[in-house]
């Protein structure tokens, strides 16, 4: 599968949750639903799916799966921070360093994981919500973090 950045071959990794596949080059990478599934509360990942569906903008990058454009989710349209983007068809989540290094500098909160579901819709409390997802996205970017560091 290409990367959507910078077109070389993105490398899959078999991680604790599922295989995620990334882009030594960019620092970026891929997960799926099903990966993310292990990582985070049911509510959360409906929230995303819905706003991705309901609420996303196509992007100008290319799903390495299906090659159809990824739906991005970002602000103002979408309250989630970090920025995301994912592909409906094929489940998956892209998430490039800027996501990455924000991720890995917020590490997911026990009590942030326990709370309901972030806002990720119009409205809300922003701060509260990007915490949330924050600490619930850690995981999926943790597998590709760790893809990541072990690649030659």
């Amino acid at each position: 599968m290409p990367c959507p950045i910078c077109g070389g071959p993105l490398t899959s990794q078999p991680g604790r949750h599922g295989i995620v596949w990334v882009c030594g080059n960019c620092v970026a990478g891929a997960t799926t639903l099903g990966v993310l599934r292990h990582v985070a509360p049911k509510a959360f990942i409906n929230h995303l799916w819905q706003a991705a569906r309901l609420h996303g903008s196509l992007s100008s990058k290319i799903c390495p799966s299906c090659t159809q454009p990824l739906i991005e989710l970002r602000p103002p349209q979408v309250v989630i921070e970090p920025a995301l983007d994912v592909c409906c068809r094929c489940f998956l989540i892209w998430m490039e360093r800027p996501t990455l290094e924000a991720l890995r500098v917020q590490p997911p909160r026990p009590r942030a994981l326990a709370a309901g579901p972030p806002a990720i819709g119009p409205g809300g409390d922003r701060r509260a919500a990007a915490e949330g997802q924050r600490a619930m996205l850690g995981g999926a970017a943790g597998a590709i973090l760790d893809a990541l560091s072990e690649l030659p």
